[in-house]
Protein backbone atom coordinates (compact mmCIF):
# COMPACT_ATOMS: atom_id res chain seq x y z
CA UNK A 1 0.00 0.00 0.00
CA UNK A 2 1.15 3.17 -0.88
CA UNK A 3 -0.57 6.40 1.30
CA UNK A 4 0.00 9.52 -0.38
CA UNK A 5 -0.96 12.47 2.00
CA UNK A 6 -1.57 16.17 0.86
CA UNK A 7 -2.23 19.26 2.76
CA UNK A 8 -2.04 23.33 1.86
CA UNK A 9 -4.39 24.47 -0.60
CA UNK A 10 -4.08 27.86 0.36
CA UNK A 11 -1.15 28.19 2.29
CA UNK A 12 1.95 25.52 3.26
CA UNK A 13 1.38 23.24 0.59
CA UNK A 14 3.26 19.97 1.35
CA UNK A 15 2.98 15.90 0.09
CA UNK A 16 4.04 12.78 2.13
CA UNK A 17 4.50 9.06 1.28
CA UNK A 18 3.92 5.94 3.51
CA UNK A 19 5.68 2.92 1.19
CA UNK A 20 5.25 -0.53 2.84
CA UNK A 21 4.46 0.44 5.86
CA UNK A 22 7.32 3.61 6.17
CA UNK A 23 7.44 7.43 5.95
CA UNK A 24 9.46 7.44 2.75
CA UNK A 25 8.85 11.01 2.07
CA UNK A 26 7.76 14.00 3.26
CA UNK A 27 8.33 17.12 1.10
CA UNK A 28 7.23 21.21 1.39
CA UNK A 29 6.50 22.67 -1.90
CA UNK A 30 8.01 25.73 -1.10
CA UNK A 31 11.49 24.10 -1.45
CA UNK A 32 11.17 23.61 -4.90
CA UNK A 33 8.94 27.01 -5.98
CA UNK A 34 11.32 28.84 -4.04
CA UNK A 35 8.85 30.58 -2.67
CA UNK A 36 8.06 30.87 1.22
CA UNK A 37 4.78 29.21 2.20
CA UNK A 38 4.13 28.29 -1.52
CA UNK A 39 0.64 26.98 -1.63
CA UNK A 40 -1.27 24.57 -4.08
CA UNK A 41 -2.73 27.24 -6.11
CA UNK A 42 0.34 28.71 -6.29
CA UNK A 43 1.63 25.26 -7.65
CA UNK A 44 -0.64 24.78 -10.22
CA UNK A 45 -3.51 22.98 -8.21
CA UNK A 46 -1.63 20.30 -6.64
CA UNK A 47 1.78 20.20 -4.77
CA UNK A 48 2.87 18.33 -7.78
CA UNK A 49 7.12 19.08 -7.28
CA UNK A 50 6.72 17.78 -3.81
CA UNK A 51 4.71 14.28 -4.66
CA UNK A 52 7.23 14.16 -7.72
CA UNK A 53 9.87 14.05 -4.99
CA UNK A 54 8.22 11.48 -2.76
CA UNK A 55 7.15 8.98 -5.64
CA UNK A 56 11.28 9.29 -6.56
CA UNK A 57 11.99 8.68 -2.79
CA UNK A 58 9.62 5.90 -2.75
CA UNK A 59 11.10 4.66 -6.52
CA UNK A 60 7.31 4.21 -7.78
CA UNK A 61 4.98 6.03 -10.29
CA UNK A 62 1.80 8.12 -9.82
CA UNK A 63 -0.21 4.61 -11.29
CA UNK A 64 1.19 2.73 -7.91
CA UNK A 65 -0.90 5.49 -5.55
CA UNK A 66 -3.56 4.23 -3.24
CA UNK A 67 -5.33 5.76 -1.71
CA UNK A 68 -4.71 9.85 -1.22
CA UNK A 69 -5.41 11.54 1.58
CA UNK A 70 -6.46 15.34 1.82
CA UNK A 71 -6.66 17.48 5.31
CA UNK A 72 -9.44 19.25 4.30
CA UNK A 73 -13.72 18.56 4.40
CA UNK A 74 -14.20 21.49 2.31
CA UNK A 75 -18.45 20.94 2.45
CA UNK A 76 -17.49 20.97 6.36
CA UNK A 77 -15.71 23.91 6.13
CA UNK A 78 -17.62 25.88 3.79
CA UNK A 79 -20.75 25.48 6.03
CA UNK A 80 -19.31 26.43 9.15
CA UNK A 81 -17.30 29.55 8.10
CA UNK A 82 -20.73 31.10 6.02
CA UNK A 83 -22.51 30.15 9.31
CA UNK A 84 -19.82 32.13 11.04
CA UNK A 85 -20.19 35.27 8.57
CA UNK A 86 -23.63 35.31 8.33
CA UNK A 87 -24.05 35.38 11.82
CA UNK A 88 -21.21 37.61 12.69
CA UNK A 89 -22.01 40.17 9.60
CA UNK A 90 -25.42 39.45 8.77
CA UNK A 91 -26.44 43.66 8.80
CA UNK A 92 -23.58 44.55 6.36
CA UNK A 93 -24.10 42.60 2.70
CA UNK A 94 -21.34 43.64 1.16
CA UNK A 95 -19.09 41.48 3.54
CA UNK A 96 -21.17 38.55 3.16
CA UNK A 97 -21.20 38.85 -0.51
CA UNK A 98 -17.53 39.60 -0.43
CA UNK A 99 -16.91 36.24 1.74
CA UNK A 100 -19.69 34.16 0.01
CA UNK A 101 -17.41 34.04 -2.99
CA UNK A 102 -14.09 33.85 -1.52
CA UNK A 103 -15.86 30.96 0.03
CA UNK A 104 -17.24 29.75 -3.14
CA UNK A 105 -14.02 30.11 -4.76
CA UNK A 106 -12.01 28.29 -2.21
CA UNK A 107 -14.79 25.13 -2.04
CA UNK A 108 -14.12 25.01 -5.93
CA UNK A 109 -10.48 25.10 -5.82
CA UNK A 110 -10.66 22.03 -3.07
CA UNK A 111 -13.36 20.29 -4.81
CA UNK A 112 -10.73 20.00 -7.95
CA UNK A 113 -8.53 18.23 -6.06
CA UNK A 114 -9.78 15.25 -6.84
CA UNK A 115 -9.92 15.28 -10.34
CA UNK A 116 -6.45 16.79 -10.65
CA UNK A 117 -5.30 13.55 -9.76
CA UNK A 118 -7.42 11.47 -11.49
CA UNK A 119 -6.04 12.28 -14.37
CA UNK A 120 -2.52 10.88 -13.37
CA UNK A 121 -3.57 8.18 -10.79
CA UNK A 122 -5.70 5.01 -11.58
CA UNK A 123 -9.28 5.21 -12.03
CA UNK A 124 -9.28 2.81 -9.03
CA UNK A 125 -7.39 5.06 -6.69
CA UNK A 126 -9.00 5.90 -3.82
CA UNK A 127 -9.59 9.70 -2.42
CA UNK A 128 -10.28 10.69 0.97
CA UNK A 129 -11.51 14.15 2.54
CA UNK A 130 -10.10 14.07 6.16
CA UNK A 131 -10.28 16.38 9.04
CA UNK A 132 -7.01 18.01 9.57
CA UNK A 133 -7.42 16.73 13.36
CA UNK A 134 -8.08 12.90 12.32
CA UNK A 135 -5.13 13.17 9.34
CA UNK A 136 -2.56 10.88 11.51
CA UNK A 137 -4.91 8.16 12.34
CA UNK A 138 -5.25 7.81 8.47
CA UNK A 139 -1.49 7.76 7.84
CA UNK A 140 -1.45 5.00 10.83
CA UNK A 141 -4.31 2.72 9.69
CA UNK A 142 -4.61 3.76 5.71
CA UNK A 143 -8.57 3.81 6.41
Amino acid sequence: MNLLGLSGLLIDASAALIHRGRLTGAVEEERYARNKHASMVSAGGLPFQSIEACLRMGGIQWTELDPIGYNFEPWREFFSLSRFRLRHSFLAPATVAYYGAYYLDTLRRHLAIPRLLEARCRPETRFHWFSHHLCPAFIVTGK
